[in-house]
């Protein structure tokens, strides 16, 4: 399972510098393991991410999901991106890791942040109780994995010939393979 985990990496590595420009000529597929990376290019789809596709529950009335995003680091940052009329009314609860703090980015758009997910827990759901603030009552329960993003990004660009929309793809398949060698290593 090292040797996995160690080509899965690799191939996420290669696929991070393409998309990021970063010592492009470097990020060569030739060098790559070829069985796992024909597993990455042709067995990670939309499809077979499908079940971490993001549902939409009831929201309160005057809040709307409005996007979310990977932050791939060391550790990887998940963010929802809200439109809320009245923030203050609301409490967002990670059933898994407490309190999560809505934090303002301009005029009723908002971010909250699932902070520091390891490799081998990207594909772990996250249920938040969206609550009123005062009488802690749920509205509503949302459950979303930071592989929504994967999904969403296969779904929306995995047909596109556009050379950064194919390398942010990649990255994405590659992220999805580097999660499953994880987690067979580490159980």
């Amino acid at each position: 399972y090292l040797l996995n985990l160690v080509k899965s990496l690799e191939i996420y590595g290669t696929y991070a510098q393409k998309y990021f420009g970063y010592d492009t000529d470097s990020a060569n597929e030739s060098s790559l393991d070829v069985s796992s990376l024909n597993y990455v290019k042709n067995k990670i789809t939309y499809s077979s991410v499908s079940s971490y596709k993001y549902s939409k529950p009831d929201y309160p009335e005057g809040l709307k999901l409005t996007g979310y995003a990977l932050v791939l680091e060391s550790t990887t940052t998940f963010k929802l991106y809200f439109e809320c009329d009245d923030i203050s009314k609301l409490k967002f609860h990670d059933l898994s890791s407490g309190i999560l703090t809505p934090v303002n980015i301009s005029g009723n758009q908002y971010v909250i942040e699932m902070k520091d997910i390891v490799a081998k827990k990207i594909a772990d759901d996250h249920y938040i109780d969206i609550e009123d603030a005062e009488t802690e009552d749920r509205y509503c329960r949302l459950k979303v994995s930071p592989l929504a993003y994967v999904y969403s990004a296969l779904k929306q660009l995995g047909t596109s010939e556009d050379a950064s929309d194919i390398n942010l793809c990649n990255l994405m398949k590659a992220f999805r393979y580097y999660n499953t060698c994880a987690v067979n290593y580490f159980s």
